[in-house]
């Protein structure tokens, strides 16, 4: 019997050790927790257990959450983060892949007729249905585009099995499309050969593919003999800081070409090795050349003695981090910013142009005759 009385006693007490222990590590953590995310993050964390412990309405969580991190976001001041509902998340992650599912039309928003169709890519819905650049993108599913609504209706074409599209040609006649949507292989590089063997490389955008395929673009070009080079960056958005570098080592001699210092002070070097292109080259941008489109014209005309044309860029020197959510949401922010090889930021300046050229249609000849005069 006194061994069982013992048990129980040590029972109880380890119990109660237990228990301290646990309150203590717990209070400990509570502590580490608003140490961590300060003030701030508690009083959100507050605000959020108070409405949701004594708000009497109803409310969409969904709809909560997103104006909730959208506003988080936008406080920063910062034109370059952003936050993203799963849905567009996802949506982004596979455009990345310069794949996605859609009709295969790249448009622009006109504010007097509606969504301007810039480009159809080759055999796809679109291009099978006879639309072509120029059409102006009126409707999707009956519903007319406005100045708030275009971004939603993009986006929702690659989210449904059938779509209709309500097309105004040259002639301002509208037509009814009915397309399906399906995965569109997105070749982010194009080139060709002009008069003069002047080899004309087009990139749309720095994500996955775009060295490889700006590497072989440039390779056929100089064993077809191209004299010199064109690249052109125009209404390119920026992409992988991976993808840039490859593209500048392939292009450069040996030097350093970037370097990204993050918030303290923490600096990544990227170099390029001794084997280049050795051409005459002209970088084309424009003001929707972003990111890694200004970046590699700049450090080009840096370290290359490229000449740069067409109208002022951004300004932008900040690169991003895209940071998961639990439930599948996402923001990205800034976290670094990035400088030439000899340490210039393009913040709030963008590249310094050789010939400005504001007219979009007399862009690429500006180009040429850049080369020209300077093969004379």
């Amino acid at each position: 019997a006194m061994k069982i009385n013992l048990n129980w006693k040590h029972a109880i007490l380890t119990f109660c050790v237990g228990a301290i222990c646990f309150i203590i590590g717990g209070i400990a953590m509570l502590r580490s927790c608003q140490n961590m995310i300060g003030d701030t993050g508690m009083s959100i964390l507050e605000a959020h257990m108070i409405i949701q412990k004594n708000f009497i309405g109803e409310f969409d969580k969904s709809s909560y959450l997103d104006t909730t991190l959208t506003a988080m976001v936008e406080s920063l001041g910062d034109r370059w983060s952003y936050y993203l509902n799963k849905d567009n998340y996802s949506m982004l992650q596979t455009a990345h892949t310069n794949s996605y599912k859609g009709i295969g039309i790249q448009v622009a928003y006109d504010n007097d007729a509606g969504l301007q169709i810039l480009n159809i890519y080759s055999d796809s819905p679109a291009d099978v249905a006879g639309i072509i650049a120029g059409d102006i993108l009126v409707a999707v599913n009956g519903q007319k585009v406005t100045e708030d609504n275009y971004n939603d209706l993009v986006n929702s074409i690659g989210t449904t099995e059938a779509v209709t599209l309500s097309i105004q040609k040259s002639d301002e006649t509208v037509r009814d499309v009915h397309l399906t949507p399906r995965t569109i292989i997105q070749d982010p590089v194009k080139s060709e050969m002009l008069e003069g063997n002047i080899g004309l490389v087009t990139i749309s955008n720095f994500y996955e593919n775009s060295a490889r395929g700006f590497k072989t673009h440039v390779d056929a070009l100089i064993d077809a003999r191209a004299t010199a080079l064109i690249i052109d960056v125009r209404d390119n958005p920026g992409g992988y800081i991976t993808e840039l570098i490859e593209i500048l080592d392939y292009l450069l001699p040996e030097g350093t070409i970037c370097t990204c210092a993050t918030r303290t002070g923490e600096s990544t070097i990227y170099t390029s090795d001794a084997a280049c292109v050795n051409l005459p080259m002209v970088v084309i941008v424009n003001e929707a050349s972003y990111s890694a489109a200004e970046f590699l014209a700049a450090e080009l005309q840096e370290a290359g003695g490229a000449l740069l044309t067409g109208a002022p860029t951004a300004g932008k020197g900040f690169a991003q981090t895209t940071f998961d959510l639990k439930n599948g949401d996402a923001i990205g922010l800034s976290t670094f910013r990035y400088y030439t090889g000899k340490g210039v930021s393009l913040i709030d300046k963008g590249v310094t142009l050789d010939k400005e050229e504001l007219e979009p249609d007399k862009q690429l000849q500006s180009a040429i005759t850049i080369l020209q005069e300077k093969e004379e």
